[in-house]
């Protein structure tokens, strides 16, 4: 049945010009974005030797990783928002039910979307990683390719909570350009607000990491602030990063939530 979801899926999307924008910036920036570090005259720091970090095994997995996951935050999160309440705003979610789905369909229906294109980043991610690394690893060892292979299940999880994320507030605000307001802003202004301006003035604790989107973000985070010398001189008594381990639960946890969420407002809410 979740087949026939994804096809329909893709029959009402193959010509819509605002997804397939966003979905193939991702796809035709995702090669590149990296490279443009290749160009800037920068020191780099005493840690990393040179440049090649960047591009050789088995570092490439975490640096196009956190390349990815901006691309994949605004492009594909975007994407997610608009596919979801472009059917309230068309009333083609209304004629849908008038016409036989049930809630229940409908729903498996867009989250079938959102974990295809989950699915879809991922694979692209691993196809660019190997043929990046292995045009510039010397002497390459085969232990080395593979040496990071959990950022293949992290990478997809990352997707994954942005979607349910986007889900959520698609299927809460059903506004496009107000869900998508408040995507961008939560992740990128409120939450960092609450963490660090709220959150760590009255309690310097650790659980000012827990929040969802900051586990999200640190499934795939910039490489270099696992090195304690690369990171923001800050008085906090905890590490600056979840380790993988409690990111990888947080977010599947958040994710769940999110879903569920999204699910129940969609389900109590007149169509």
């Amino acid at each position: 049945m979740m087949l026939d979801f994804i096809k329909l899926e893709y029959l009402k999307y193959k010509k819509n010009s605002v997804v397939t924008m966003l979905v193939g910036f991702y796809f035709l920036f995702f090669p590149f974005v990296i490279f443009f570090g290749q160009e800037l005259k920068v020191n780099l720091p005493d840690f990393i030797p040179n440049k090649n970090v960047f591009f050789e095994f088995p570092t490439v997995w975490d640096y196009f990783g956190y390349a990815g996951s901006w691309l994949v935050f605004f492009f594909l999160g975007v994407s997610v928002i608009y596919m979801t309440c472009m059917e309230v705003t068309n009333k083609t979610m209304r004629q849908s039910i008038l016409n036989g789905f049930s809630r229940n369909d409908f729903f498996i229906s867009k989250f079938s979307s959102a974990l295809i294109i989950a699915i879809a980043a991922t694979i692209y991610y691993v196809l660019i990683v190997l043929l990046v690394g292995f045009l510039n690893t010397d002497n390459l060892m085969f232990e080395d390719v593979y040496e990071n292979q959990w950022s293949i299940s992290r990478y997809f999880l990352m997707c994954m909570g942005y979607f349910c994320f986007a889900l959520f507030l698609a299927f809460t605000i059903r506004k496009s350009g107000l869900a998508i307001f408040l995507y961008l802003s939560y992740i990128m202004i409120i939450e960092p607000l609450i963490r660090w301006a709220g959150h760590m003035y009255m309690f310097k604790h650790e659980s000012a990491m827990w929040y969802p989107m900051n586990a999200v973000e640190d499934l795939m985070p910039m490489p270099i602030w696992r090195f304690t010398e690369a990171l923001p001189e800050q008085d906090i008594p905890f590490d600056f990063l979840l380790s993988y381990k409690l990111a990888i639960g947080l977010a599947i946890l958040f994710s769940s939530l999110f879903i569920f969420l999204a699910y129940r407002s969609f389900s109590k809410r007149d169509i």
